[in-house]
């Protein structure tokens, strides 16, 4: 029993303050939005925002929502987003001339595949815990 507790509390503690940053475009202004795996708003999170070259543009922080709009933006972006603590994340943005709201980075494929497969390992390794137990 104790094995299985200490592996919801392993994987609780690995995704607990994961940081996810959605960027999209919306007449012609970037929208950011950052929240933790919990679904809190990153408030007052630094934004970094770089240019093609890597430059630092500006530095900014989020509202009390975890949202900040660019404007006057340049066609190709890094935004990285930081919280409290050293949780960051970032982000490659590259303008499009679409007029209606797009997501354009969602979660990547290879982090939902290395997911399932933690999940899978996880439900296995319950199954066989209760199998010894029951015997």
């Amino acid at each position: 029993m104790r094995i299985v507790f200490l592996s919801f509390l392993l994987v609780n503690i690995l995704f607990a303050h994961k940081l996810n940053l959605f960027l999209f475009e919306e007449n012609n202004e970037i929208r950011i939005s950052s929240y933790f795996a919990s679904g809190t708003p990153c408030k007052n999170c630094k934004v970094d925002i770089f240019n093609e070259k890597k430059e630092l543009l500006s530095s900014v922080k989020t509202d009390k929502n975890g949202e900040y709009i660019i404007k006057n933006v340049e066609p190709k972006l890094f935004i990285k987003v930081e919280a409290v603590g050293g949780h960051a994340v970032e982000k490659k943005f590259e303008l499009k001339n679409i007029k209606s709201k797009q997501d354009i980075e969602d979660i990547k494929p290879e982090n939902s595949f290395l997911q399932s497969i933690f999940a899978i390992l996880l439900i296995a390794i319950i199954f066989l815990v209760l199998k010894r137990i029951k015997k």
